[in-house]
């Protein structure tokens, strides 16, 4: 099997060589370049690197009324702000577009609501369809239990998101990198949201986020 080899955010790039690239172009309906290294973009070149957007749940929207339809307009107005950041940023080869679905910066919906697992997958429904409706390729960034988290049992591929980034680490983020997988084996369970996944996240700290795949969307 053949593998690539590639990093993200603001690694540029790492001794197991780089064959793609994967930078931040936003998050919620802002644009930034906080997490886009220029210098890996230049390197790998405009066709292998991708871009992804932090989505951020309907707490931090700022018209949230707990419902689903304002929850679904708020992930729409996110993919329309990332539609805006990848035509602006002339690194950016790739049609494939990744939502980043992970607490971090969050906003997502907890348990005290019931209707949780709702509100939250409404935004990234609308956030996938609108891409999707604006000529994208989309992929979803998330690990088995941040997506368990958010997400409950909902499949990622309901949307549907057709690209699954992986992130389970090697080691912890405080660890030195460990050496380039040689085969693509993710922990188990090696899965989140019913999407086996192309692109392998295997460590991400400090010094570098790293990553491997078995293919690469266009």
């Amino acid at each position: 099997m053949t593998l690539y080899y590639g990093c993200d955010s603001a690694t540029a790039s790492w001794s197991s060589g780089t064959n793609f690239y994967v930078g931040r172009l936003g998050r919620g309906t802002s644009a930034d370049l906080e997490f886009f290294n220029a210098a890996a973009a230049t390197a790998v070149g405009p066709s292998q690197t991708y871009a992804y957007w932090f989505i951020l749940g309907p707490a931090r929207d700022p018209n949230c009324d707990w419902t689903t339809n304002t929850a679904a307009a708020w992930g729409t107005a996110q993919a329309v702000a990332f539609n805006q950041a990848w035509h602006a940023n002339v690194q950016v080869g790739s049609k494939t577009l990744f939502g980043d679905v992970e607490s971090g910066q969050g906003g997502w919906a907890t348990p005290d609501r019931s209707n949780y697992i709702d509100l939250n997958y409404a935004v990234y429904k609308s956030f996938v369809t609108q891409l999707q409706s604006l000529g994208y390729k989309v992929g979803v960034y998330s690990s088995p239990n941040e997506w368990q988290t958010i997400m409950g049992s909902t499949t990622a591929t309901a949307a549907p998101a057709t690209v699954a980034w992986l992130a389970s680490w090697l080691v912890d983020s405080t660890s030195p990198p460990p050496s380039a997988p040689v085969s693509f084996s993710p922990p188990s369970p090696g899965k989140f949201g019913g999407i086996d996944p192309t692109i392998w996240q295997y460590y991400g700290g400090d010094s570098a986020d790293l990553n491997v795949a078995t293919s690469l969307p266009i």
